[in-house]
């Protein structure tokens, strides 16, 4: 049996929406975006964003053991990381800082075996 055309795209628009896991932070020209760099309790090293406001990049940083928030140009993530990381290498010349690994989920645990 052959679906409507308008049906077809419904159903294909109802499976992209189902795929959406976060919340879409707009991307404004000029804007500024907060970043969260730190250390969780268990002494894992994160990064946390991006935040559109202080305010909540505040509320990630009250969440952590340690930790300092950045204001950077981007939206991506991984972009941002890499961005910090080369700017705590400038500030402690410590290459050991640069080079670890860096989880950008605050309560992902590596050891657990996935289901």
């Amino acid at each position: 049996m052959v679906k409507n055309p308008i049906e077809q795209v419904q159903e294909r628009l109802n499976r992209l929406s189902a795929k959406t896991y976060r919340d879409v932070v707009p991307y404004l020209p000029g804007q500024k975006y907060q970043y969260v760099f730190g250390y969780t309790k268990g002494g894992k090293t994160v990064c946390l964003g991006p935040y559109m406001t202080p305010h909540d990049a505040d509320a990630t940083l009250a969440t952590l053991e340690d930790g300092e928030i950045f204001d950077l140009d981007t939206r991506d993530l991984h972009k941002a990381t890499r961005v910090i990381k080369a700017e705590l290498l400038n500030r402690t010349g410590d290459p050991d800082e640069s080079i670890k690994r860096v989880l950008h989920q605050k309560g992902l645990d590596r050891t657990k075996e996935a289901k």
